[in-house]
């Protein structure tokens, strides 16, 4: 009876409790899972090692990060990742509960409480951020707890030893966040006059000193990094939609059918056109259907490396094609891209193992084993790894990815029933819109494939050519295009050949949106390689 007293004496407290809790797991278990559990997970690996320990030590809060990443191994599991973060969420609130009647500002109890939800929820939108890190909570939580400490050390005798020897203490392990704790202290010692508050403001500054000197004779790192460590600043400019990540680990786990469905709810982007070119591949669908999702010229079917998500990418797409030299070196690229947020990472360290299995260099597939069986979770990757789950290695040698159409063209010579790398090939001159060369290509290759028709960009392709160079209809006894794409692109031509006014643009949207013919009247990029304007090719 008491409990059930309690409960109803309770009953609003219970349920603000209850709903809170309930958004919190909703947000990072359903809405956001990807950025803030997954990939977070990926791109860390956390090793049971001395020297791993050491590495975290070059930073001020090296200790709090070294904790953080520890617990973020768990996200190996999501909903034990969506726990981590509400305990978290709650162990901010109640931090900033002790604070907020330390500092005796607020008199409403309802009031404190509504305030001390506020960093906690802040925390949540911040999580949906790729640089990221749990650390950075667990440094607020350290520094709030290390205000209620310092509030105690300042009524001691000693105070002016202690201070300076906490703040450096606090520094060592939480970084920058030691500034949010000395911050609370001055408005507390203000607000509460705090006996020689004076004396305990001056001391509380002066053993900043402490920090700095532990800095300049400890830590290998700049002031400014010195300054960031665990703060806020470290992570301002590095978001990412949530749906792109999902793509990314939908290819890595060969879920093409998941990235084709999700692209087309997405806004045009290189990353979403190259995932889902990607996709229409490995599902056979690219010479049907590629041109029913927007294309943006090349930079949507091979991405420009700018940073260690686009290295991984383009590793994905050697990596699925076979070129096993080219993936390993973009994944050791987007490995080493990574030391600005954790370092190593499980991902890139996955696919290093891939290729080197796919390599069939044992000494090198034994190396990324001992990595991952220093881990909690992947020991097993390291066992089961099997050529035969593997894409065949179809280039083995070393070669130079300056232009990747001679280097498809020349795998191609090697090995003409490549179909991927004819399909990828064709797209490629398709987009730049070289017309002459995939129409060599298509001549060299074509014919090695089991297509049971010619495919309909392909088609719409050879009708384009065909107009362009005004040939004669002898050209469909070499190239049955189909009568009906054959009636199309006349309606079309005819479309065209009147006066371009709004209506006619509707028509033809409305009517060839889906067609390799209208991406090269109305593309969505210029074209700077082609020296003819095909803005008037009709």
């Amino acid at each position: 009876m008491n409990y059930i007293a309690f409960i109803k004496k309770q009953k609003t407290k219970i349920a603000i409790v209850s709903v809170l809790s309930g958004f919190v797991i909703y947000w990072y278990l359903f809405l956001n899972p990807y950025m803030t559990i997954c990939y977070r997970e990926q791109s860390q690996m956390f090793l049971f090692t001395r020297e791993y320990f050491v590495n975290y030590l070059n930073l001020p809060g090296g200790l709090t990060s070294y904790v953080a990443s520890f617990v973020v191994q768990f996200f190996y599991f999501r909903i034990i990742g969506a726990i981590i973060y509400l305990l978290a969420f709650w162990s901010i609130f109640a931090a900033s509960i002790a604070v907020l009647k330390k500092l005796n500002i607020f008199k409403n109890k309802f009031l404190i409480s509504f305030m001390a939800f506020i960093p906690g929820l802040l925390f949540i939108p911040a999580s949906a951020n790729m640089k990221f890190d749990p650390a950075y909570q667990l440094a607020v939580i350290i520094a709030l707890y290390g205000f209620n400490a310092l509030t105690k050390i300042a009524n001691h005798r000693f105070y002016y030893l202690l201070i300076p020897l906490f703040i450096t203490a606090l520094y060592v392990l939480i970084g920058g966040c030691v500034f949010l704790t000395l911050t609370l202290f001055v408005i507390y010692s203000f607000t509460t006059r705090l006996q020689n508050y004076r004396h305990v403001i001056l001391t509380s500054v002066l053993s900043l000193f402490a920090p700095a000197m532990l800095w300049y004779f400890l830590y290998m790192v700049s002031f400014q990094d010195a300054v960031r460590a665990l703060t806020p600043f470290a992570f301002a400019d590095a978001r990412f939609n949530e749906k792109m990540i999902k793509i990314g680990f939908d290819a890595n786990n060969n879920r093409w059918e998941d990235i084709i469905d999700a692209s087309k709810e997405m806004p045009v982007s290189p990353v979403n056109c190259f995932y889902t070119n990607l996709a229409l591949q490995k599902t056979g669908q690219m010479p049907e259907k590629m041109f029913h999702f927007e294309q943006i010229g090349t930079s949507g079917l091979l991405l420009n490396l700018e940073d260690f998500f686009s290295c991984y990418a383009q590793s994905e797409l050697y990596y699925q094609l076979g070129l096993v030299n080219a993936a390993q070196r973009y994944a050791f690229e987007s490995k080493t891209g990574y030391s600005n947020i954790k370092e190593p990472n499980i991902r890139n360290i996955k696919r290093l193992s891939d290729c080197a299995v796919m390599r069939q260099d044992s000494a090198l597939t034994l190396k990324y084993a001992k990595i991952m069986n220093k881990t909690l979770f992947y020991r097993k990757y390291a066992k089961n790894q099997n050529i035969a789950h593997h894409p065949t290695a179809i280039q083995k040698i070393n070669i130079l990815f300056d232009d990747i159409s001679l280097v498809l063209e020349a795998i191609l010579e090697a090995n003409n029933k490549n179909q991927p790398v004819f399909e990828y090939l064709m797209a490629y001159y398709m987009l730049e819109r070289d017309y002459e060369k995939a129409k060599k290509c298509f001549d060299a290759f074509y014919s090695n494939f089991s297509y049971p028709k010619i495919p309909t960009h392909y088609a719409e392709f050879l009708m384009l050519y065909k107009h362009l160079n005004s040939l004669d209809n002898e050209f469909y006894e070499k190239y049955p295009v189909s009568r009906e794409i054959r009636e199309r692109f006349e309606m079309m031509d005819i479309l065209i050949s009147a006066e371009m006014s709004k209506e006619i643009q509707n028509a033809l949207e409305k009517s060839f949106k889906n067609t390799y013919w209208f991406y090269v009247i109305f593309p969505l990029v210029e074209i700077q390689k082609n020296e003819k304007n095909e803005n008037f090719i009709y």
